[in-house]
């Protein structure tokens, strides 16, 4: 079971663009495009928010989606970046 309790963070090295909707990784040079969920999410993680407040935020940006469908969503998101070392944990 994923920890909804858990405060994501970006790497410090990350560049994060929320109007450009991108994340540049310095150290890979990897220039990662979001889409409008994944923007969204990574702007309430840059507002210090925790996984649950992350879900619920999307729940009602997002409302004609299922709240599990968000859940999942934003689980999933959460969990490549973390793979990926773009998002640590605090």
């Amino acid at each position: 079971m994923f920890d909804l309790e858990l405060v994501p963070v970006l790497r410090e090295d990350i560049i994060y663009r929320e109007n450009d909707s991108v994340i540049f990784d310095t150290i890979n040079g990897k220039l990662i495009e979001l889409s409008d969920s994944a923007n969204d999410i990574i702007s309430a993680v840059q507002d210090g928010r925790n996984v649950l407040n992350i879900i619920d935020d999307m729940h009602m940006i997002y409302d004609e989606s299922s709240y599990e469908e968000v859940t999942g969503f934003v689980c999933e998101f959460i969990t490549e970046l973390m793979t990926s070392g773009i998002i640590e944990s605090r």
